[in-house]
């Protein structure tokens, strides 16, 4: 070392007034505790299951709704529509069912990833309400035909929700998401809406 510091102080001509050893590094206690590579997650897989997890939400709701519904009702056609329909919700609910348990399989992972694609789910009770609002809404002797035109209310309200909701994101793939959700909520309105215009229909012959 003094070898060194002699041949330095040579080379460069200078006078020497002090002179200081420092050596950097990572001590072996330090090294066994770095902290662990951050896991990467697959964004697309992400917003999917945060979609799902949305979609699954809304259809339970919209289960829950309609069966309710049904026991409110003591009219027999609409307690007949109002399962009819909860049927039709539940279907649906099991295909989504399906989808969550493909995208698990996929990367079981996915599950402890930040959650991507934010969403209020107590708004979904303004939609959907409680037994209590319920109650207020569907009348004992509720007939096919006042059934049909309030879950037809019902999937308009849902369906505006979700179109207000994606104008909040900027995100392209949120706003894609949720306009797809008011897409299908949109379709359900539609189905609901043939079957109202079938029963005037008979109603009229």
């Amino acid at each position: 070392m003094e070898q060194l510091q002699e041949q330095i102080v040579s080379r460069y001509q200078f006078k020497s007034i002090r002179h200081q050893l420092q050596i950097f590094g990572v001590c072996q206690d330090c090294q066994n505790q770095r902290p662990r590579k951050q896991d990467v997650f697959d964004s697309d897989l992400v917003f999917a299951r945060d979609a799902l997890q949305i979609a699954l939400a809304t259809e339970r709701s919209g289960v829950n709704f309609y069966l309710s519904a049904a026991e409110t009702s003591s009219h027999p056609s609409g307690r007949s529509t109002f399962l009819k329909i909860a049927e039709e919700e539940k279907r649906h609910l099991h295909e989504l069912e399906h989808e969550w348990e493909q995208l698990i399989k996929k990367d079981k992972n996915i599950l402890k990833a930040p959650v991507f694609l934010h969403f209020d789910y107590d708004a979904l009770k303004k939609i959907f309400p409680a037994r209590e609002e319920l109650k207020k809404r569907v009348h004992e002797n509720l007939d096919e035909k006042r059934a049909l035109t309030l879950a037809m209310e019902m999937e308009k309200e849902s369906y505006n929700f979700f179109r207000r909701y994606a104008q909040r994101f900027n995100n392209t793939k949120g706003k894609e998401i949720f306009l797809m959700f008011a897409a299908e909520e949109q379709d359900h309105y539609r189905t609901i809406q043939r079957e109202y215009e079938e029963l005037m229909q008979r109603s009229r012959n």
